[in-house]
């Protein structure tokens, strides 16, 4: 992956932002307390793969989730550079989608009850398209975890997968405000994230980066649309 100047000063507005916030963290802890109390200074936060040691469990909540994102931010970004090296699909199979679609939404359930949204699904169970399993279903799991950060409360977020023509179309629609004008031709540029509802943390505007490679690896296409009251995401295979 090469970056530009742009998208190496977003990344590095990125991590900065994250760092100060640590700091701030840091000082206000001190001012309260020894640290040296509330920090286990036995183990440094990362290990020397950049993981999370163990002894993370020790920091205080609040630094303990930067940290976490800091790491988030760093693996999206090395695991978006692994993709767009590739030319060609390597582990490919036959993939139903209907069981990868009823696992990509079991695995939202619990922050979708947690967030008083509807989480629903309709696919056929002959709808098949040949690729990697993993990169689709990251594909969908980033669409999916994009509708619901913009989703109101008590609101509801539908998939459904269909055949139309030689192709398969899923669509992920939720009953957000939709895309403002300014931002239609840059929602898939890399680091690039709009605000979240109810002024929550902004993603790493990598997630729509890396469906977009995804799915063009598979010969697809990606789309997000105001559809009415609703915005669609869709995502368009070959069968």
């Amino acid at each position: 992956m090469t970056l530009n100047s742009i998208e190496l000063s977003l990344f590095s507005s990125r991590l900065t932002a994250v760092c100060d916030e640590m700091g701030a963290v840091l000082r206000r802890a001190a001012f309260s307390t020894n640290i040296k109390d509330r920090l286990d200074y036995s183990c440094a936060v990362f290990d020397t793969e950049g993981q999370l040691c163990a002894q993370a469990a020790h920091i205080p909540v609040h630094l303990g989730s930067m940290a976490f994102a800091m790491q988030d931010l760093v693996e999206r970004l090395l695991q978006l550079a692994s993709l767009e090296k590739r030319r060609s699909l390597e582990d490919v199979e036959e993939i139903h989608l209907r069981d990868l679609l009823q696992k990509v939404t079991q695995d939202f359930q619990v922050e979708c009850l947690n967030r008083n949204l509807e989480l629903s699904l309709e696919c056929s169970t002959d709808a098949t398209v040949s690729g990697e399993r993993f990169l689709l279903r990251q594909a969908v799991s980033n669409l999916l975890q994009n509708a619901i950060d913009f989703s109101p409360s008590g609101g509801e977020v539908a998939l459904d997968c269909h055949a139309s023509g030689r192709s398969i179309e899923i669509d992920i629609v939720d009953q957000g405000e939709g895309i403002p004008d300014y931002a239609r031709d840059r929602i898939f540029e890399r680091f690039y994230s709009l605000p979240r509802p109810g002024g929550a943390q902004k993603s790493t505007g990598l997630g729509l980066n890396f469906v977009k490679e995804a799915v063009e690896l598979h010969g697809g296409s990606v789309s997000i649309e105001r559809d009415g009251a609703s915005t669609r995401a869709r995502i368009r295979l070959p069968r």
